[in-house]
């Protein structure tokens, strides 16, 4: 049913209906061409799931994930997560049936072509990016530590106080979320993980939304980057967050009736309603 061309519709206007992501659009030439980047990244890992010819897999790929990687360094969180997406496959197609020499053959398989598709896009990368043509490796290394601790420490804004950069905890991340975000959208993706969860991630739309938030709040949590003027070096999450958001409602709009579908609806409209109001007013 997500072919159904109405029902597809539902994606984009939930991602126009997300103002700290498309309401960026005008003024923000760096966060926002990345943000939708990474989201076509991982559209690329769903879709070329389909794709018989290795060959061309691998190209695609390659350039996409070498483009996204250009605009961030980031973007090489996308090969874990087609790794992932692929054992998910395996496991999937399987029903969890199978012998040693075939999990050996699937890895030397996965991990050459995988391999091959990393090597391909850093080099589409490198040529963006002079900086690595002199010392590749060196480079390379240089540019995942500076993304990490990108040496700005200024004041910024925070319940009232003004902190440094470098001093502000998770939870700034988090009170931008929760005061810019829609609450429809919040609530359905909340949701829509649980459900992932509860139903052991059937659908693979939900494993790889889920897991692509999973992996970058960890990471950002674990490594705590320098990050500063509010949702700007995470907005890349919010696409995935939305469209996740938007799955979860396309399956009440298909799988559900009556009273609970009609109040759903409602409360989404009600919020939608406010969002464009506030846009209006802008």
């Amino acid at each position: 049913y997500y072919k159904n061309p109405w029902i597809a519709l539902v994606g984009p206007i939930f991602l126009v209906l997300t103002p700290r992501y498309f309401g960026d659009f005008p003024a923000n030439p760096k966060d926002v061409p990345f943000a939708t980047m990474y989201f076509v990244g991982l559209v690329g890992i769903y879709l070329s799931s389909f794709v018989k010819n290795s060959y061309v897999r691998i190209v695609l790929l390659a350039v996409l994930f070498g483009v996204v990687q250009s605009l961030r360094i980031v973007g090489v969180t996308l090969f874990p997560l087609l790794f992932a997406y692929e054992v998910y496959r395996f496991l999937e197609g399987s029903k969890l049936h199978f012998s040693l020499a075939e999990i050996a053959r699937w890895l030397v398989d996965h991990v050459l072509w995988i391999g091959i598709t990393l090597f391909c896009a850093l080099f589409i990368t490198a040529l963006g990016w002079p900086y690595l043509g002199s010392s590749f490796l060196k480079h390379l290394v240089d540019v995942l530590e500076t993304s990490k601790a990108y040496p700005w420490f200024g004041s910024t804004l925070t319940n009232g106080v003004y902190m440094k950069s470098n001093e502000l905890s998770w939870r700034y991340m988090a009170y931008w979320y929760a005061y810019t975000t829609p609450i429809f959208i919040l609530v359905l993706s909340v949701v829509a993980l649980v459900k992932g969860f509860l139903t052991n991630f059937r659908n693979p739309l939900y494993f790889i939304l889920s897991l692509a938030l999973f992996l970058n709040v960890s990471m950002i949590l674990l490594s705590n980057p320098n990050m500063y003027d509010g949702l700007r070096h995470t907005m890349f999450l919010l696409p995935i967050l939305s469209m996740l958001a938007a799955v979860f409602f396309v399956d009440i709009l298909v799988q559900n009736g009556g009273v609970f579908r009609a109040v759903v609806v409602a409360c989404v409209v009600v919020n939608a309603v406010f969002v464009v109001q506030t846009y209006h007013k802008i």
